[in-house]
């Protein structure tokens, strides 16, 4: 009866209530070696809730108890109405997932379970900035392709998806770039994105997010590495020539 807002003193006298109706303070106390305040003090607090009844008022009151199923169905009543009071509550909570859901990401398994459900929502475009193999989503991606969902990608590797209908927009890096290092950024239909990195002998980790700003941010990265990638076989262009010398950039030189 604790789960209910009962007291263990209070559970006691209405168990020994249902056991013995029509007894009084005094004898309850004596059978359950209880101080008779403690005793009269549940009792007040039973009447008040209605699970007892006092049956006269003099020296000798003596109580019963209200019927274990009757109770039942009171506590069950009163259990049902403090559900939807607390629903309609809820409800009137307002939450922008859009500026307030972020949620930090550990491990490839997990990481990865995440991209496989972000991408099984996507109803428009994708895209994609990673060195990761894509074949890791191949059954998540061939359901896109027959769905005619369009998937970009952007990465500094030769490599052909096409038989995962993922158009490649590729560049050889002429960096420095090291062996061991994966990442990997997606959004998906500009209303949510997942960036997330690994090192060697480091674990996988990354953030998704639902917030406008950031998801700008990586999609427009993917876009200009891709235009500058566009821009620069067009023209011919040497893009370290057009660099700016900043701490950044010498990480890859």
């Amino acid at each position: 009866m604790s789960k209910f807002g009962f007291t263990e003193i209070e559970s006691k006298v209405y168990y020994e209530l249902i056991k013995n109706p029509n007894s009084n303070g005094s004898q309850i106390a004596k059978i359950l070696n209880l101080p008779r305040t403690s005793v009269y003090s549940a009792l007040d607090k039973l009447l008040k809730k209605g699970c007892v009844f006092l049956l006269a008022e003099n020296d000798s009151n003596k109580y019963i108890a209200l019927e274990s199923s009757k109770l039942l169905k009171k506590l069950k009543k009163e259990y049902m109405e403090g559900i939807e009071l607390l629903n309609d509550e809820f409800k009137k909570i307002s939450i922008n997932d859009e500026n307030n859901q972020y949620i930090n990401i550990n491990g490839e398994e997990i990481f990865f379970e995440k991209i496989r459900e972000m991408i099984k929502n996507a109803k428009e475009e994708i895209y994609i900035n990673t060195n990761f193999d894509l074949n890791l989503f191949e059954k998540e991606f061939l359901e896109l392709k027959k769905k005619k969902i369009r998937i970009i990608l952007f990465t500094f590797e030769d490599i052909d998806y096409s038989h995962l209908g993922i158009e490649v927009f590729s560049k050889k890096f002429t960096g420095k770039c090291r062996d061991d290092y994966k990442r990997m950024m997606i959004v998906i239909d500009m209303k949510e994105a997942c960036i997330g990195e690994k090192g060697r002998n480091k674990e996988l980790i990354g953030s998704f997010t639902k917030n406008r700003l950031l998801i700008d941010i990586v999609t427009e990265h993917i876009h200009h590495d891709i235009y500058l990638t566009n821009l620069s076989n067009f023209y011919n262009i040497d893009m370290n020539k057009i660099k700016i010398n900043t701490k950044h950039e010498n990480l890859f030189n």
